[in-house]
């Protein structure tokens, strides 16, 4: 996909918790170069292990998601 016109997709299938710890939330971020905190995504804490968003250009000739 290209950056800024293509929604990307992110799901974190099949995670679990102890039960105590339940319901499990997530929230979903990047990290651009340069930046000392993570762009967020999605709004924290979420239920829903699913998200959308587009994703902004980076100046790194081979960017990185993890």
């Amino acid at each position: 996909g290209d950056a800024m016109s293509t929604k990307f997709t992110m799901e974190a299938s099949s995670w679990t918790d102890d039960p105590e710890d339940l319901p499990v939330k997530f929230k979903f971020s990047h990290w651009q170069e340069g930046r000392k905190q993570p762009t967020m995504l999605t709004a924290y804490p979420q239920l829903s292990n699913y998200a959308a968003a587009m994703m902004p250009a980076s100046a790194a000739q081979k960017p990185e998601v993890t």
